[in-house]
């Protein structure tokens, strides 16, 4: 994560979520060529395995986004799997396959999930 803006609180928030690094801006270009090759040896070593059934890798950013969007967005009754997509900006199909790969459900199934519980909670 860049940000011109950097604070500790923001950089440890950034690291919670799944950034590989955390940087300030300015970046120069030798700064730069480091975060790329780090964040590149970051992505190779928490590879997933080939086993479709290992969940043990952390979940993608972009699934995290989606599950907490679905959280704050539940009860809207036109809510799209493509509209969520476009927020994280990947095309539906790829966040369908994200989704299974590292919950083992799909968009639906999260949406009504979401809804029941907070239906049994009210």
């Amino acid at each position: 994560m860049m940000s011109a803006f950097g604070s500790v609180s923001s950089a440890v928030e950034a690291m919670k979520l799944g950034a590989c690094d955390y940087v300030e801006k300015p970046l120069t270009d030798v700064q730069l060529v480091e975060v790329v090759h780090h964040v590149r040896s970051e992505i190779r070593s928490a590879a997933p395995s080939a086993d479709p059934n290992d969940r043990s890798h952390a979940l993608d950013w972009r699934v995290v986004t989606t599950l907490e969007l679905l959280q704050q967005r539940f009860r809207e009754s036109d809510l799209r799997m493509s509209e969520i997509a476009g927020l994280v900006s990947v095309s539906t199909e790829h966040l369908c396959q994200l989704l299974k790969r590292d919950t083992g459900e799909g968009f639906l199934l999260h949406l009504h999930r979401t809804r029941i519980g907070e239906a049994s909670l009210a």
